[in-house]
């Protein structure tokens, strides 16, 4: 279940076709995932793509970093330049290096004629995999990087394959918003890895529902609540996709927004998390040849792409626990998925208690 088919969501901004981020026009995904016994492995890898010719194209890109325990290769250049050359790879920790250079080795057979940096991220899924042994292969990135689609699987898929959000089974989500301004359409996306934060602090549209979900009934998963030297810990990877002419500042403070939405839902940015965030605009890309003319929304309109993008951040880290299915892993370690049942009866009573559906 996403988060529209529990509620009635009320809203300025209404999601696209698919309330993904590939309701973004251009912009293209492709997963994979790693399930194995023994090794035991619950890892896989997202790769997003600007454009089909985003190898060849330098777009007008922003990266925020939230809070910092957390590695996102190329974000120095990102913030640097204002630009993003390629896709982008969103994996495990014990993956990302792997990844990295496999995309860096792909470019180089492709003769690019600039520097290439390659942007690779990752969330730890340690909890439920094998980092001790090698989960993904250069031939597996490179089979991504030659298959991008225009749907994005959520929950155990792609890199949230192993990743944990508020002590319940997490990982990918995705959300999309329409914004019109004037006689102009606009559609904005974003995509989740998320892994981080306490039940405790599990919110909807304000609702606590996180201490309504009774451990008894829904073991945390790390099998008992965590203790307060450990609270928190964990990452969260935003990457925010727009068809609108934005400009590298705009689009770094765009990024700053999914913070807020990150926040709606409960999570703060602990001492051990890895909040990071990118946003890129496939209306227009820097020149390789000649000088640049870039265009931008007026910063009138600023504001709806921010409240837009909060929108967006917090419904897509929803879809990603409310599509997350239970999952068993190291040790026989096991991440429970969110009860629907208990959580719509955590809403009863409530203002979004007249938004649930049947």
């Amino acid at each position: 279940m996403r988060l529209r088919e529990l509620l009635n969501l009320e809203g300025e901004y209404l999601p696209g076709a698919k309330n993904q981020i590939t309701d973004v026009s251009r912009v293209k995904v492709a997963q994979r995932e790693v399930y194995l016994e023994n090794p035991c492995l619950r890892t896989g890898l997202t790769m997003i793509f600007p454009s089909p010719e985003c190898w060849e194209e330098q777009i007008c890109a922003g990266f925020f970093s939230f809070h910092g325990y957390g590695e996102f290769s190329g974000s120095q250049w990102i913030a640097e330049s204002g630009r993003l050359d390629g896709p982008i790879a969103l994996t495990s920790t014990s993956c990302q290096g792997v990844v990295r250079d496999a995309m860096f080795r792909y470019a180089a057979r492709k003769n690019l004629d600039f520097s290439y940096l390659p942007v690779s991220a990752e969330t730890d899924d340690s909890w439920l995999s094998d980092c001790s042994v090698e989960s993904l292969d250069f031939s597996t990135v490179y089979d991504l990087l030659d298959s991008p689609l225009d749907v994005v699987r959520e929950g155990n898929a792609g890199g949230g394959m192993g990743m944990v959000c508020h002590e319940f089974k997490g990982g990918t989500g995705t959300s999309s918003r329409v914004i019109k301004t004037g006689n102009t359409q606009y559609t904005l996306g974003c995509l989740v890895q998320a892994n981080y934060g306490e039940r405790a602090h599990l919110r909807l549209d304000g609702v606590p529902v996180g201490r309504y979900l009774d451990y008894q009934k829904i073991p945390s998963a790390w099998n008992e609540p965590r203790s307060k030297s450990s609270r928190s810990k964990g990452s969260i990877l935003v990457v925010i996709a727009v068809d609108a002419p934005m400009l590298p500042r705009q689009l770094t403070q765009l990024c700053m927004r999914s913070s807020l939405g990150l926040g709606r839902v409960g999570g703060y940015g602990s001492h051990e998390s890895g909040d990071l965030f990118l946003a890129f605009s496939t209306a227009q890309n820097w020149s390789k040849s000649s000088s640049s003319t870039l265009q931008s929304v007026s910063s009138v309109d600023l504001d709806r792409f921010f409240e837009a993008c909060v929108e967006c951040t917090e419904e897509a880290i929803w879809n990603a626990l409310l599509q997350a299915q239970t999952l068993t892993g190291l040790e026989c370690r096991k991440a429970r998925a969110v009860d629907l049942s208990l959580l719509r009866e955590s809403l009863k009573g409530t203002h979004l208690d007249r938004l649930l559906k049947s």
